[in-house]
């Protein structure tokens, strides 16, 4: 009798439950249901889009935690800690960039609160995935804050446009008068704007109603700044 009354208390303070292809998550006040279809795919519901946050980061930890954990060491400076000397250049970056010092001192003051909230939905996604598999390296990420999420955009901006281009350049016995986008840096042409690629679909135009977007994101499929 004590053996099954445990074992009910048991199932109710677990964190999630899996029905089928359904999995219910709630952790540190968010809560959000995945569900995946036929090709793996998750579809993510909340109530709030902080819920939505909090369960797009667990599956997204689910199908791609490798991913997460060299970002999160990227962005943290911590790279060389476990791939090595050949990693120390990012770390460098971060530091030369003051990144956490930033974020330390305006995240309160400069993130909107709902902003935050997303944030903190996201990691608290991150954190319940490390908690429910505990074999996943933890080392120098848990637990993992919202201030993580900005540090990741942060971290990558300045990537999207060629910083570390120029920091190579800068770092030659010869540097070059004038640094451009091409390889001919003395050439003005350099400075013309390049092209990428969006297509937007208004609702009006869609079968469904709904607004689509498609973006090129020129990120790689994996690696620290995919």
């Amino acid at each position: 009798m004590n053996r099954n009354r445990y074992l009910i208390i048991s199932l109710f303070i677990f964190t999630h439950i899996l029905l089928g292809e359904q999995l219910i998550i709630s952790h540190g006040g968010f809560s959000a249901r995945i569900e995946r279809d036929e090709w793996g795919v998750p579809h993510i519901y909340g109530k709030r889009d902080a819920d939505v946050s909090f369960g797009l980061a667990y599956a997204h930890a689910q199908d791609d935690f490798k991913t997460i954990y060299d970002i999160l060491l990227a962005t943290r400076g911590k790279l060389a800690s476990v791939y090595g000397k050949d990693a120390a250049v990012n770390d460098y970056y971060v530091h030369l960039m003051d990144l956490w010092n930033t974020i330390d001192s305006n995240y309160e003051s400069d993130v909107a609160d709902d902003v935050k909230l997303l944030c903190d939905a996201y990691a608290a996604g991150i954190n319940l995935f490390l908690e429910d598999y505990p074999e996943q390296e933890k080392k120098n990420i848990f637990p993992v804050s919202g201030k993580d999420l900005i540090a990741g955009f942060s971290h990558r901006m300045p990537l999207m446009f060629g910083l570390d281009g120029v920091m190579k350049k800068l770092s030659k016995e010869q540097r070059p008068q004038l640094i451009g986008l091409n390889e001919n840096d003395e050439n003005s042409e350099s400075f013309r704007m390049l092209a990428s690629n969006v297509f937007a679909i208004a609702p009006h135009r869609s079968s469904d109603g709904y607004t689509r977007i498609w973006i090129n994101s020129h990120q790689p499929w994996d690696g620290p700044v995919a």
